[in-house]
């Protein structure tokens, strides 16, 4: 009598086969009960506000004793031109030797104040970029290249001029000049990892290789989770719906013609894709929350397990679909290790592809909109469009995983849609480290060959252990295994590269004087209180105006609804003679309307440059062009201006979640001018201010508004401020238009007096 074939292990939590069956699955081990799952909290933004994946480490600055005096066109000592790209360290790579006294006092002196004072906005002494050269800081020449300047920021020199500022004339994006992105590192990885899969499939036996098949199966289905919810932030709790019906699929496919069991795997793929694109364009068009989205997959997907035991005919049943036949090919059916070797091969280029994905622009955009979807909407992103395609992708990526699984067991029932499975999917993505794409395949392989060890050598307390092990993973490492080894190790989880942003010619051309915003007859009401009230404001290029009134007139609103936040009840709303009433807040921000927000809205998890690159990203921001795109962005000329005036394009690598709330305000400023902006609205950007810092922020937005001819919309109570940058004011109280003029006539207007009860502003 034969051995039993033990090929098929023990896993946690796995679809077990309620019959024995014949052939290859002949003589399964036992079922094995489901261990209860340990209760967790998300702890992935324990890491100082930071969710896991994206742990920012302060840019190094020059050490002590290095400021030099910069002469104007000057930064660092080297010549600086508006046109040339500035390319900046992007990410954070924190190494042991740039930790030395000067480093870190540098770092104390940009992280600890605001880098703006009046002294330096007419060009005066700015900060040299001392990058950090190993220990001793800055030593001159250590490290440079030929021109004296550090590779990291260097100003690169090509056929990408452009106009000079102020000059008329469509924005022309400069030459791409930088790397077409970091391809060759994840492309070696996962060669490497395939060799290492197949010779681990050929070396450990038929057992362990069967083993590491089926849990590399199983991986690629916690990084399509680790996908959709790690960097898009969508908790989906039914990753199995996309799983389950791909290896239905597949498994009715292959057992009608197993000549075509190849070409399966690629019809589980669709279908897969299929799946999920249509739960989420249901699901995502009403914006629903994280919680809704949970409990909406996780019940369709206990549904289709109900579903799956009552339709014999197509299902089987309970028992399900055995005895389904191996990959064929070339005429011939595959034995047990060639099938196992090219699971584990396929397996493993696909998590891949997939981290080569999240390494492409796509990934920082996908980031933005887990943290801030708000902003990222702001800045010309349609974010359901860009959900419901990463859930598609996710679906695909399940898909496909279902169809190595089901090649893999040989059988396939309806608990593969149960609630054992979901959830484990989640907690291996958890002790992994969501957020890394590596970090739920280590968890994934480490969960189950630890509850497969512990079955065979501790029978009756297996589960016990298994649970005890799981909340000791979760309170001693809540941000997962990847990301504290990595932190152990002194590297961020995220890989540091090098992002040109590249100047083009300004967008507006000033003096013109034709009205190129106009709000009509505005009216907003909630309940029964009426927010506005026929509101009319036209903004004509090129003007500074500022809105102003008590609080509770309503200003925040109306720039909302300016700018497609909210919407009004009567009104129109005309931008460049098209009307735009009705539109939502990424059409709005495609059509020119850039809006900077009452409290600062950045991407915390994503660095200063980042954050300027992925607004620029916000004119053309298609999913594909975003997955195929290099790692530059062409900036206009004013928002590096902000940068460069405000001192934040020394801090370029930071983490933009560590600035102070003042570099908050100007990033947020900088990156609503980086996109296609025709119109800026800034609800009160001097909030937070010092009296001196706001007098020189005045300055700063008004020669911006100068050179480069951009209409601005200012909500403000500062009067100083007003009286230092506004060419007219608009007085809002009580929902209605009350004054406007210029800053003299509106002081002295006796209706604005009544209603600023008379005190001396």
């Amino acid at each position: 009598m034969p051995p039993p074939d033990r090929r098929a292990g023990v896993q946690q939590g796995l679809p077990e086969r309620p019959q024995p069956g014949t052939g290859r699955n002949k003589g399964l081990r036992r079922p094995v009960p489901d261990i209860p799952l340990p209760a967790h909290r998300d702890r992935s933004r324990d890491c100082g506000g930071h969710p896991v994946g994206v742990h920012p480490v302060p840019f190094r600055l020059g050490g002590a004793g290095h400021r030099r005096r910069s002469r104007p066109g000057r930064i660092g000592g080297h010549p600086h031109r508006d046109d040339q790209p500035l390319r900046v360290r992007c990410g954070r790579r924190h190494s042991r030797d740039s930790r030395s006294a000067g480093g870190a006092a540098g770092c104390r002196r940009a992280a600890g104040r605001s880098r703006l004072s009046p002294g330096r906005l007419p060009g005066g002494d700015r900060r040299g970029l001392q990058p950090a050269l190993g220990r001793g800081g800055g030593r001159a020449g250590r490290g440079r290249g030929p021109d004296g300047c550090h590779p990291l920021l260097r100003r690169g020199v090509g056929p990408d001029r452009v106009p000079g500022a102020g000059g008329a004339g469509p924005s022309v994006p400069a030459a791409h000049t930088g790397r077409s992105g970091g391809v060759k590192r994840p492309l070696s990885y996962g060669a490497t990892a395939a060799v290492a899969a197949a010779v681990a499939s050929v070396t450990l036996g038929d057992f362990r290789a069967g083993q590491l098949s089926l849990f590399l199966s199983l991986a690629v289905l916690a990084v399509s989770l680790d996908l959709v919810w790690g960097y898009a932030g969508i908790l989906s709790l039914g990753q199995l719906l996309p799983f389950g019906i791909a290896a239905y699929t597949t498994a009715r496919m292959a057992a009608a013609a197993p000549a075509l069991t190849l070409p399966a795997l690629l019809v589980g793929t669709l279908v897969g894709a299929t799946v999920a694109a249509g739960v989420g364009i249901a699901a995502f068009r009403r914006r629903p929350t994280p919680v809704v989205i949970g409990l909406l997959t996780l019940v369709l997907s206990l549904t289709l397990e109900q579903v799956a035991e009552q339709w014999r005919d197509v299902t089987g049943g309970f028992n399900g679909l055995t005895d389904i036949p191996r990959i064929t090919a070339f005429g011939s059916e595959w034995s047990d290790s060639a099938q196992d070797l090219f699971i584990s091969v396929v397996a493993v280029l696909v998590i891949t592809c997939v981290g080569l994905l999240v390494s492409r622009p796509i990934g920082a955009v996908l980031i933005g909109i887990r943290d801030n979807e708000r902003r990222m909407e702001a800045l010309g992103y349609d974010t359901v469009a860009l959900k419901v395609w990463v859930f598609t992708v996710g679906g695909a990526v399940a898909g496909l995983a279902g169809a190595l699984y089901v090649h893999r067991t040989g059988f396939v029932s309806p608990q593969i849609f149960g609630f054992a499975l979901a959830t484990n999917v989640v907690l291996w993505t958890l002790v992994g480290g969501r957020g890394t794409i590596i970090g739920p395949v280590i968890g994934t392989l480490a969960i189950n060959f630890a509850t497969a060890t512990l079955a065979d050598v501790w029978l009756q307390y297996w589960t016990l252990a298994t649970g005890v092990i799981f909340v000791a993973a979760v309170a001693l490492v809540p941000e997962g295994l990847v990301p504290s080894l990595l932190r152990m190790a002194g590297r961020p989880p995220r890989r540091s590269r090098d992002l040109p942003l590249s100047a083009t010619a300004p967008t507006i051309a000033a003096g013109s004087g034709s009205a190129v915003f106009e709000a009509t007859g505005v009216d907003k009401t909630f309940g029964f209180f009426k927010v506005l009230d026929n509101v009319t404001l036209t903004m004509d290029e090129p003007e500074l105006r500022c809105l102003i009134g008590p609080n509770g007139a309503g200003k925040s609103t109306l720039l909302d609804i300016l700018c497609g936040q909210q919407d009004c009840q009567n009104g129109s709303i005309t931008m460049l003679r098209r009307d735009c009433t009705g539109l939502k807040a990424w059409e709005f921000a495609r059509h020119g309307v850039s809006r900077k927000f009452q409290s600062p809205q950045v991407i915390g998890s994503l660095s200063v440059a980042e954050n300027i690159a992925v607004a620029a990203w916000g004119a053309d921001p298609s999913p594909w062009r975003l997955t195929f795109a290099a790692w530059e962005a062409p900036v206009p000329q004013a928002s590096l201006r902000i940068l460069e005036r405000t001192g934040l394009d020394a801090r370029a690598g930071s983490g933009a979640g560590g600035l102070s709330h003042g570099d908050k305000q100007w990033l947020e400023i900088a990156m609503a001018m980086a996109g296609h902006c025709r119109v800026l609205l800034l609800d009160e950007p001097t909030a937070g201010m010092t009296a001196a810092e706001s007098l020189a922020a005045a300055e700063l937005l008004r020669e911006v508004h100068t050179d480069y001819g951009l209409p601005v919309l200012i909500v403000e109570h500062d009067m100083a401020f007003i009286r230092a940058v506004a060419d007219r004011v608009t007085v809002l109280a009580r929902g209605s238009l009350l004054a406007d003029g210029t800053v003299a006539e509106v002081e002295n207007a006796p209706e604005v007096v009544a209603v600023y009860g008379g005190v001396d502003r």
